[in-house]
């Protein structure tokens, strides 16, 4: 039998896995898209500077807001499935209320000057009220490409 993702990446819980898959996801569609590069002195972005994206997950709508925040890392909010209000106010909405606006909202960073990795804090970076976006979520598959799903944080 196949181990399970979380078995073998150290994600423990069903919520933890749905974040990592869609922020390996969104990090995937950025570099696919030529929005950002995983080397920072390859990319020419201004500190505070501001991209949006968007990319298909099956059958769901993905909106990015990736933002420079200096120190070579990239900070991403996204949204699954955001009606025309969650794309206007992405950036400017306190967390927990982007859920009024979206299915699943999730935040996180890349660090790229010491390596190249997704960082997580400890606080809630994943939001649903949707039992099945977190099952749909964590059945994902997604692979990181050429950086590592995780790692240390970085602040």
């Amino acid at each position: 039998m196949k181990p399970r993702l979380k078995d073998v990446r150290g994600y423990v819980t069903q919520r933890d896995v749905a974040w990592r898959n869609l922020m390996v996801a969104t990090i995937n569609a950025g570099i696919e898209q030529r929005v950002f590069k995983l080397r920072h002195s390859a990319d020419v972005w201004n500190y505070r500077e501001v991209r949006t994206y968007e990319f298909q997950l099956p059958r769901r709508r993905v909106v990015v807001h990736a933002r420079d925040i200096d120190h070579d890392e990239i900070a991403f909010h996204v949204m699954v499935e955001p009606d025309a209000t969650g794309e206007r106010v992405i950036a400017s909405v306190p967390n927990r209320r982007l859920l009024s606006f979206c299915t699943a909202a999730a935040f996180g960073w890349l660090e790229r000057k010491e390596g190249r990795w997704l960082q997580r804090a400890r606080d809630r970076l994943f939001l649903t009220s949707k039992g099945w976006q977190l099952r749909e979520l964590e059945q994902l598959h997604a692979e990181p490409l050429g950086y590592k799903d995780r790692g240390k944080l970085m602040m």
